[in-house]
């Protein structure tokens, strides 16, 4: 019973920290984007430099 038990935790511990790990990656990643398009509306809305 003990190595199969083992096994399997360390598998569930492994999944369970790789979804935390992306979902906080994710996270991470949508905040830094809409940092950067608030700035870069901040500046169209000035008249500095839009996409135009």
């Amino acid at each position: 019973m003990g190595d199969g038990v083992m096994v399997f935790l360390i598998g569930l511990f492994g999944v369970f920290t790789g979804m935390t790990l992306l979902y906080l990656s994710i996270k991470i990643t949508g905040t830094a984007v809409s940092v950067l398009e608030s700035k870069r509306k901040a500046r169209e809305d000035a008249g500095l430099g839009g996409d135009k």
